[in-house]
C-alpha cells in the first residue's frame, strides 16, 4: 500500500504548513495533497483562516523534493479547465514532474454563493465534471487542443510549458454511486473515495470494477485510494481525546481512523480488504493544526506493516 497526507490549508500558519509537508516528506509518506476549498470546511463562514488552493499546490511543489503532490480535488466550477490545466502544467514543471490532477464536483454551496459562483444542480456538476475529465487530460496531454461542449470550449490551445510528465495521472474523487463512479471507471486513472466506511467504499470498488469492464476497462487500469480522517493518538492519552472529539462531532467513528496504533492497524487492513491500494490521512480537522508526533507514530508504526511494491496509478 501507499500513503497519502492531505493536509488542506485550513485554520493555520504558512510555517505549519511547511513543517508537516516537511515532516511528512521526512518520515516516508508517498504523496501530500491540498484541498480546493476558500473558507474552512466543514462549516467555515469565511471567520478563519483559508489559504488560495492554486498558490498553496505551487508553496507545496516548492517547499518538496520527492514526494506526489496534489490537490484533492479541483472544483469544476471555480475555474474553467483550462485555467486548471494550465495551473497544472506549470506546477508540473516546476516540482519536476510530481503532480496529480485531482477532479470532483465542487459541493460546499455557501462557497460558491460568497464567491460569486453559481451552484448548479448535482446533475449539472456531474455534466461539467465529465467535460473537464476530457478537456484537463487533453491539454495535458496533447500540444494543441480543442473541446467544443455544452459547458466548456478551449480552441487550439497550447499549454507553455509542457508539464515533464507525458501522462499526468487523473484522479477522479468523490462517493456517488450513479454518475461518479461510472465517471471514473471511464476516464480516471484513480478513484478516490472520501469519508465512508470500509464496508461503504467496498460497495464502491464493487461497482467501479462493474463499470470497468462496461467501459472495456480492466480492474487494474485504475487505481484506488481512499481519504479518512486521522485521529490516531501518539499515546493512549491522546487516543482518548480524539475519541472525545470525534463523539462530539459530526464524524461516524467508523469512518475515520480512530484510537490507538493497534487499532488503527486495524482500520487500515479493513480499507485494504475493502479494495484501496492508497490510504491518505486527512489531518486539516485535528487540533491543533497538525498532530506531528501522531503523523510521526504512523509513519513508524503503521505504515510499514502495509508497506509492498504497489502503486495506485496503473
Amino acid at each position: 500500500m501507499r500513503f497519502g497526507l492531505h493536509t488542506g490549508q485550513q485554520e493555520c500558519s504558512l510555517e505549519d504548513l511547511v513543517a508537516v509537508w516537511r515532516l511528512a516528506e521526512e518520515v516516508g509518506f508517498d504523496s501530500i495533497f491540498t484541498s480546493d476549498h476558500f473558507y474552512p470546511i466543514p462549516r467555515g463562514d469565511g471567520s478563519a483562516v483559508c489559504y488560495e488552493p492554486v498558490a498553496t499546490l505551487t508553496a507545496l511543489a516548492l517547499e518538496t523534493t520527492r514526494v506526489r503532490i496534489g490537490c484533492l480535488v479541483w472544483a469544476v466550477g471555480f475555474r474553467s479547465p483550462g485555467v486548471v490545466a494550465k495551473a497544472v502544467a506549470t506546477i508540473d514543471a516546476w516540482s519536476n514532474g510530481r503532480v496529480e490532477l485531482g477532479l470532483g464536483t465542487g459541493a460546499m454551496e455557501a462557497e460558491y454563493t460568497a464567491f460569486g459562483y453559481d451552484f448548479p444542480s448535482a446533475r449539472t456538476r456531474l455534466d461539467q465534471l465529465e467535460e473537464a475529465c476530457v478537456v484537463v487530460p487533453g491539454l495535458l496531454r496533447n500540444e494543441r487542443f480543442t473541446y467544443r461542449g455544452r459547458h466548456f470550449r478551449v480552441d487550439n490551445a497550447s499549454l507553455t510549458p509542457r508539464p515533464v510528465q507525458e501522462r499526468v495521472p487523473l484522479w477522479i474523487g468523490g462517493k456517488g454511486m450513479q454518475r461518479l463512479v461510472p465517471i471514473a471507471a471511464r476516464y480516471a486513472d484513480v478513484y478516490n473515495g472520501n469519508n465512508m466506511t470500509p464496508e461503504e467504499y467496498g460497495t464502491r470498488i464493487r461497482r467501479l470494477d462493474e463499470c470497468l469492464t462496461t467501459e472495456g476497462r480492466q480492474p487494474g487500469d485504475v487505481g484506488r485510494a481512499i481519504n479518512v480522517g486521522f485521529y490516531m493518538g501518539a499515546t493512549a492519552r491522546d487516543a482518548d481525546a480524539y475519541r472525545r472529539q470525534v463523539d462530539a462531532s459530526y464524524l461516524r467513528p467508523d469512518e475515520v481512523l480512530l484510537g490507538t496504533v493497534d487499532e488503527v492497524v486495524e482500520q487500515v487492513a479493513a480499507y485494504r480488504a475493502a479494495g484501496a491500494q492508497q490510504v491518505n490521512l486527512n489531518v486539516f480537522g485535528n487540533r491543533p493544526p497538525f498532530d506531528s508526533d501522531a503523523i510521526a507514530r504512523f509513519a513508524a508504526d503503521v505504515i510499514p506493516q502495509f508497506r509492498i511494491r504497489s502503486s495506485p496509478t496503473p
